[in-house]
């Protein structure tokens, strides 16, 4: 929702007023709202009582969702005071924080100018600049007095509906964190250097690899012509490099990470990057999703290592090999450079694949400790850049993360222990279908699946495997021929010299598998899709001419069983 006119929140559903028996609650529209939670402090319940009834009610409106909890980084709260009091001069709008008991934890109040009829609302904002706001659970009342403290409207902050106001995400806006920083603008000193005396008890960067840029081969011409051809945009894969980001470590000093929402809180406040916010396609709601939770005072602990950030972000399978899964890999090489002698792993509660990769990645179980809801305040809490920012140019610590769950799937295949399931077709020669995907669909995918298992192409479909066994089956693997997806993540579980024939959609090319194949040391062949219909490309599917693919496939397998490869 953008932000503009006050949004009016209905309370819930059977519930009356208590002085006036209004059976429909906006907003105080009666002027007698009380807690919708039955917490009646006995001052707020007599001003309510005595309030007058006597023309249209004001109503006090905020900007901000209902139970918000910042205990730890503090709050911009800002908010509207609407309707047709039959008034104007000076006001005041007074909130009050309460525990779960009722009773009042502080008091904040603000000064208004009261709206005349027919005027605009009239704007209002508190800000809690320190840390000092409520934990834990509780709830917060404003009400609205006059020059003489008479009370013109009361409203508990609970009963109102989200308005998105003051988000930096486009035109869209949040009451959210007053203060907040980002980890990526702390200063910044060469791992194994000796930090000033002024920053070693300060937030600080520890920089294990500078910013550099990675050679890449240049792609078969014809396959650029090709892309061309189809309407494709070739351009970035004509590049003959991409800049490679700089690898290091955020030191963090009495941090607090707020359970596995990934949030955390430092010293200059929440910091930007452990929740989307820098994010141009982050939804509002994973903005301040790790903010509707009420949070208890935070666990002291000793030093860890954190590996996940930004809560909005989905599970998929390429991301999660790419970000958390190397930041696991980036912090053991940080322990073992000597950026710092000890300190544990902190891992969220883990399930399905992700459990499954995180295991045969093997960490030392010894140096692993979950967060679950809790809050932790680290001595030091260690960030890994891996994880801080979405990784396209092919970070190669995701080499080194498919090769240790290559080397642990197979080491188990060998023990018995993990059985490599039974297909049809030649298991050096796969197929990562996108039958069990609804985005980008290929409509006429299951004439080419006919096709390739013709050819003794295993076909390959994620959702009938569990993880370890999807690694054992592109382990296997000497050619793989994917559409574009995170399905062709798995080219890191496959033969070193493999070849990777990728299909692209005439409105979608991306470079982000040719060099990830580059830096796997395998080969890579390119076939884009021709134009489709203009109706099918809104609904962001299309057809694969079947026939000239194939007279692309087949002289490279011919190719690669002349040269004893399959």
């Amino acid at each position: 929702m953008r932000s503009g006119a006050l949004t009016e929140g209905v309370a819930p559903a059977g519930r009356r007023c208590p002085v006036c028996e209004a059976g429909e609650l906006l907003y105080n529209a009666c002027r007698h709202e009380l807690d919708p939670m039955s917490l009646d402090p006995s001052d707020l319940a007599a001003k309510a009582a005595a309030a007058p009834r006597t023309g249209d009610a004001f109503r006090i409106g905020f900007a901000a969702p209902r139970l918000l909890h910042l205990p730890f980084a503090g709050l911009r709260a800002a908010g509207e005071v609407a309707g047709e009091g039959g008034m104007a001069g000076p006001g005041r709008v007074v909130l009050d924080w309460l525990g779960s008991d009722g009773s009042s934890l502080r008091r904040e109040e603000t000064t208004i100018e009261l709206p005349a009829p027919g005027a605009a609302p009239a704007a209002f904002r508190f800000e809690f600049r320190d840390d000092s706001l409520p934990a834990g659970p509780g709830r917060a009342i404003a009400t609205l007095l006059d020059g003489d403290d008479a009370v013109l409207a009361i409203s508990a902050v609970e009963t109102l509906v989200l308005r998105v106001a003051d988000l930096p995400l486009r035109d869209q806006q949040v009451a959210l964190p007053l203060r907040s920083m980002r980890i990526e603008d702390l200063p910044a000193f060469p791992l194994g250097a000796s930090v000033p005396a002024a920053g070693e008890g300060a937030d600080h960067r520890l920089v294990m690899r500078a910013p550099a840029p990675v050679q890449l081969l240049p792609m078969d011409a014809a396959d650029l012509a090709g892309m061309l051809a189809a309407n494709g945009l070739p351009k970035r894969f004509s590049q003959r490099s991409y800049p490679l980001n700089g690898l290091w470590v955020g030191v963090m000093h009495g941090a607090t990470v707020m359970g596995q929402t990934g949030c955390v809180v430092g010293a200059g406040g929440i910091a930007d990057e452990s929740w989307g916010a820098l994010h141009p396609r982050t939804p509002p709601f994973y903005q301040i999703r790790p903010f509707l939770e009420p949070w208890s005072e935070p666990e002291r602990c000793g030093d860890v290592g954190i590996w996940w950030a930004a809560p909005w972000r989905k599970h998929n399978y390429y991301h999660t090999h790419a970000e958390p899964l190397a930041a696991l890999v980036q912090l053991e090489m940080f322990r073992d450079l000597g950026g710092a002698p000890d300190f544990d792993i902190l891992l969220p509660d883990l399930s399905g694949w992700t459990k499954e990769a995180v295991d045969l990645l093997g960490l030392d179980d010894r140096r692993v400790r979950t967060i679950g809801r809790r809050c932790l305040q680290p001595e030091r809490l260690y960030w890994p850049s891996a994880v801080l920012r979405m990784n396209v140019g092919i970070e190669p610590l995701l080499r080194s993360v498919c090769r240790r769950i290559r080397a642990a799937a197979l080491a188990r295949a060998e023990a018995g222990t993990l059985r490599l399931p039974e297909a049809a077709g030649r298991p050096e020669l796969i197929y990562v279908a996108r039958t069990d995907s609804t985005i980008r669909p290929m409509l006429n995918e299951p004439e080419l699946i006919e096709a390739l298992r013709a050819r003794g192409v295993r076909i390959f479909v994620s959702a009938e495997l569990g993880y370890a066994q999807q690694v054992l089956t592109a382990s296997r693997a000497r050619v793989v021929i994917a559409p574009h997806g995170a399905g062709l993540t798995n080219i890191g579980f496959a033969a070193r010299d493999a070849l990777v024939v990728e299909i692209h959609p005439h409105f979608y090319t991306s470079p982000l598998y040719l060099r990830f194949a580059q830096v796997l040391g395998q080969r890579y062949r390119a076939f884009t899709a021709p134009e489709a219909d203009p109706a099918e490309t809104e609904a962001k599917a299309w057809r694969l001419d079947v026939p000239a693919f194939l007279a692309f496939l087949d002289p490279l397998l011919e190719a690669e069983a002349k040269a004893g490869r399959i």
